[in-house]
């Protein structure tokens, strides 16, 4: 099953956006800020982070930049849920990042989450191409 981390401070929105995914069939966790992301980032390895950047405290930039401090964290699929205008300088801290502008149509939630769940089910070589590739063992039985 395809987890989904959702953090934005709007607790509305928030239960909205998880109610939606869990419907559609994602485990949804949930954080209020950008301090739980983090901590939720510690305990598990979401498929999809869906991320509000205005965020009190610490906001969605920091966790990206949390983020982008850990290499085991590189290549996670994020949509940025934001009404901001200048989340092109969000692109460098992931693989894959994707708008979803607010206020959103939940059809294009939907499809967004699946778009990046379907990055996360890419190999990790294609998205950690800076790490080397094992060659596949060769069996002995296949060659006779």
């Amino acid at each position: 099953m395809t987890s989904v981390l959702v953090v934005d401070d709007e607790p509305m929105l928030r239960t909205l956006v998880a109610d939606v995914l869990d419907e559609a069939g994602y485990f949804v966790t949930t954080a209020s800020d950008g301090e739980q992301a983090i901590e939720r980032l510690r305990d598990m390895r979401p498929d999809v982070l869906l991320l509000d950047l205005s965020m009190p405290g610490i906001d969605g930039w920091a966790v990206l930049e949390s983020l982008a401090a850990s290499k085991s964290r590189r290549g996670l699929p994020i949509g940025i849920m934001s009404a901001a205008r200048n989340v092109e300088r969000a692109i460098p801290f992931s693989g894959a990042v994707r708008l979803i502008s607010k206020p959103f149509d939940l059809d294009d939630l939907l499809q967004t989450v699946h778009e990046l769940a379907t990055h996360s089910a890419v190999s990790y070589s294609a998205l950690h191409p800076e790490l080397p590739r094992r060659r596949p063992r060769r069996s002995f039985a296949s060659a006779v």
